[in-house]
């Protein structure tokens, strides 16, 4: 019972943190349509594209999101190309007061045996700091209507109290070869479960309280 009810008020207090907290990120989902509060440097370029497919010009670079977006995500992204180095977007923050979700999608336009590009994300937190790559391999998926392969979208999670966060796509090898990464943050949405367990907290504690009362005004 002891335990079961300490997973409710856990429970409880996530739901409250994750739905109410304030996030400390400047611009964290791009939502502005540019790269507003963050650092950008290297030999590509970083945009941010529209996170709706445009059924005009399907798969065209910056017309269209290149194989959906994230789950929760807003109305935009960004989109960084390496050039002939390397592309960074990076910013220090506050530490974060909530839980977020890193979103990547690598892209890449070479070809097998010639697989070396990636893309890497860098973060801090109370713990200490944090990395995860992405690259691809012949058995990678090619995209539909194109040569591209993609490792698809992938999330990570930010722990609250990130501080700082950069995300890289490297080109690795050769120079004439682009490859892209998709980049999106999301709050951390609890799942129906969740909120279930949250009500039920709540409900079980009115209860407990309501008993306690009552016993008191017995004695």
């Amino acid at each position: 019972m002891r335990n079961a009810l300490a997973r409710i008020v856990t429970a409880a207090a996530l739901v409250g943190s994750a739905t109410f907290a304030q996030a400390d990120f400047v611009n964290q989902g791009f939502e502005t349509g540019d790269l507003t509060g963050w650092g950008v440097f290297g030999d590509g370029s970083a945009d941010v594209i529209s996170t709706t497919p445009n059924a005009a010009s399907p798969g065209s670079l910056g017309s269209d999101n290149w194989g959906g977006s994230p789950g929760d995500s807003g109305s935009f992204m960004a989109l960084l190309n390496n050039g002939s180095g390397i592309e960074v977007i990076n910013q220090a923050a506050s530490p974060t007061s909530t839980p977020l979700f890193l979103w990547l999608n690598f892209i890449t336009n070479e070809v097998p045996g010639t697989f070396n590009d990636f893309v890497t994300a860098t973060w801090t937190d109370t713990i200490g700091v944090h990395s995860a790559s992405l690259s691809v391999n012949s058995d990678t998926s090619i995209m539909a209507g194109h040569d591209l392969r993609t490792s698809g979208w992938r999330s990570f999670l930010l722990d609250a109290g990130t501080s700082s966060l950069s995300v890289s796509v490297a080109n690795a090898g050769d120079t004439a070869v682009n490859s892209y990464s998709l980049v999106d943050i999301t709050t951390v949405i609890p799942e129906p479960e969740t909120y279930a367990l949250m009500l039920a907290g709540l409900g079980l504690l009115g209860f407990l309280a309501r008993r306690r009362r009552n016993s008191l005004n017995i004695a």
